[in-house]
């Protein structure tokens, strides 16, 4: 990394310093400490730009020469954006650096057919066909992970600007979430799964174990190997949420050994929207169960609507945070969670992503707010596919949620 470089970066860790050094970060702090022990006294906002980050990039021209510290700038540029656009995240003086993983996929082939269009759908092409014969060719994953790479990139963040900001491993880099379910279709397939709840059950129940067994193999690997970092400061969790919280142990105040017991969770069942509470409560949520409670806190849910499976997921205990998605029932979920739990509201992306939709974003945000006024709510823009390269819609999203807050 030439000189040049180190300067580019110097410059922008230098802006992400005082940002994180000013009063608004640590009163943004302090709401979501607040947030997150149920105690909050206002609405949240968060803007994650998902896939319009790559039409962001595009006008975001990247000044490093050298690929990794390329790499760098463009993580840096990208805190910088999401600064522009004034939603509640706080800003760290640190860098995370991510963890490189060698795939593995329990001892089979996951294909899948793309559509070639990019971002379009895809079929997976199942390598077990016949489950009660298949089953047996799967085996455990094990953990590879590219040590050599990261300590050499540490080693080159560290020269650059390590006296700037404190680097440390991306949380949840290693793993997201405890659902499984995505796997089953890769496995299997989509209609392969759904009608096997009625033709095999047996054969579904058994390949759920053998996916949760290996998931607990796959954290006791991680714990083992020391590569679990803590979730509980300004970065995401879950599938949309900040993970401020004084209630697990965090870098200021470690724990011997990082488990899943100091992190943030995460379960949800995207793939299973076309199934019956009854039958995700029987072949869905106790695999998932079991491993959310390994976890000090848990979130649940993403783009699916919860609303059904309420009764299941709080049996989990250390439930803290529910995804609230475009398609949930947002009145049952107010009136079953209460001030009990955070309602992380995903307002629908297609009012941002298509022609920017002003009245019908405020309708929405205003319906919500009727519904959930006085709760620990979380208002979280997400799924962003495209803003037809105009990323000043995200902070024009942001004032219109407070302006409907205020009213």
């Amino acid at each position: 990394m030439n000189q040049q470089d180190r300067d580019i970066l110097r410059t922008l860790a230098e802006k992400i310093v005082e940002k994180a050094s000013s009063p608004e970060m640590s009163a943004r702090r302090e709401a979501w400490y607040r947030m997150n022990a149920l105690r909050s006294e206002r609405p949240m906002v968060l803007v994650s730009p998902e896939g319009a980050w790559k039409e962001i990039q595009e006008l975001t021209p990247i000044q490093c020469s050298d690929p990794v510290a390329r790499e760098f700038e463009w993580q840096f540029r990208q805190r910088l954006w999401l600064v522009s656009f004034q939603d509640d995240m706080p800003v760290e003086a640190d860098f995370s650096l991510g963890y490189e993983m060698e795939p593995d996929t329990w001892g089979v082939k996951i294909e899948k057919r793309h559509s070639g269009m990019e971002g379009g759908a895809y079929k997976p092409i199942p390598p077990l066909t016949d489950l009660s014969r298949d089953l047996k060719k799967l085996h455990f994953r094990t953990l590879r992970w590219k040590k050599d790479v990261y300590e050499w990139k540490k080693e080159l963040a560290e020269t650059a600007f390590g006296d700037l900001l404190k680097i440390v491993p991306a949380p949840g880099y290693c793993f997201w979430t405890c659902g499984m379910t995505c796997n089953v279709i890769d496995l299997i397939g989509m209609e392969e799964m759904m009608i096997g709840m009625y033709d095999q059950p047996e054969n579904i129940h058994a390949l759920m174990r053998f996916l949760a067994d290996d998931l607990e193999q796959y954290l006791n690997q991680l714990e083992s190997a020391g590569l679990l970092w803590y979730n509980n400061g300004s970065n995401l969790v879950g599938s949309g949420h900040c993970g401020l919280t004084r209630e697990l142990p965090s870098a200021e105040q470690p724990v011997p050994k990082v488990t899943t017991a100091a992190l943030w969770g995460l379960a949800e069942s995207q793939e299973t929207v076309g199934i019956s509470p009854e039958m995700f409560a029987e072949f869905i949520w106790p695999y998932q169960k079991r491993l959310l409670q390994r976890f000090g806190l848990g979130y649940y849910g993403c783009c699916e609507p919860v609303n059904e499976r309420l009764h299941s997921i709080r049996e989990a205990g250390n439930l803290r945070a529910v995804s609230v998605s475009p398609w949930a029932d947002v009145e049952q979920c107010a009136n079953e969670l209460r001030e009990k739990y955070v309602l992380c509201h995903k307002v629908n992306p297609s009012y941002i992503c298509l022609n920017f939709n002003e009245i019908e974003i405020r309708r929405e945000l205003r319906r919500r707010l009727d519904v959930c006024r006085g709760l620990n709510n979380v208002f979280v823009l997400k799924d962003t596919h495209t803003v037809h390269h105009e990323p000043d819609r995200f902070k024009r999203w942001v004032e219109i949620a407070r302006e409907e807050f205020r009213a």
